[in-house]
């Protein structure tokens, strides 16, 4: 199940499959588009918690959820990083709640990810201001960020950041 942060802070929506594609993955600054997946066997609805000003907002421990950031389009010329992430074990220990159940799930849905859209010879590389080159494996690139960067399309972390990154292929496809 996900979960999508609405206009009012206090509000998340589900959303169904149909209603991800009509979502949108341009902006204008990083996190722009966050989504919170939910399993509804770990937790059948999200937990919510009270921010100082008095709002509310998705308490990602207690509801056991993965959030996630798409990769955004920002000015038609910067692909953004997208990144999922769960909370550190020791977040979870503090409320006793089992950490092994949620990492499980997080590593099935990532592999999902990795399976599914993911180019597997794909390899984001940063040059480095020390003039090396640093290879980053663990970071999925996907053959979409592949071909956008074959056609001239910057790849960055930050929408204004210096940092660019580039793609080396292993092997094609």
């Amino acid at each position: 199940m996900l979960w999508e942060p609405t206009k009012d802070p206090d509000r998340y929506v589900r959303l169904t499959v149909k209603e991800i594609d009509c979502l949108t993955f341009e902006a204008q600054v990083e996190n722009a588009s966050m989504i919170f997946l939910g399993n509804e066997t770990l937790m059948p609805k999200p937990v919510f918690e009270f921010t100082p000003k008095g709002g509310r907002r998705l308490n990602l421990v207690q509801s056991k959820a993965i959030q996630f950031v798409p990769s955004a389009l920002v000015e038609r010329r910067v692909l953004l990083e997208g990144r999922m992430a769960i909370m550190r074990k020791s977040d979870y220990q503090l409320d006793a709640i089992p950490w092994e159940p949620i990492v499980e799930w997080f590593r099935s849905v990532s592999q999902s990810f990795k399976d599914t859209i993911g180019h597997k010879g794909a390899i984001l590389i940063q040059n480095t201001t020390l003039g090396t080159v640093k290879e980053w494996h663990q970071v999925m690139v996907s053959q979409d960020a592949v071909n956008w960067r074959r056609t001239g399309g910057l790849l960055k972390q930050f929408p204004r950041g210096e940092v660019e990154f580039d793609v080396k292929l292993s092997r094609p496809g």
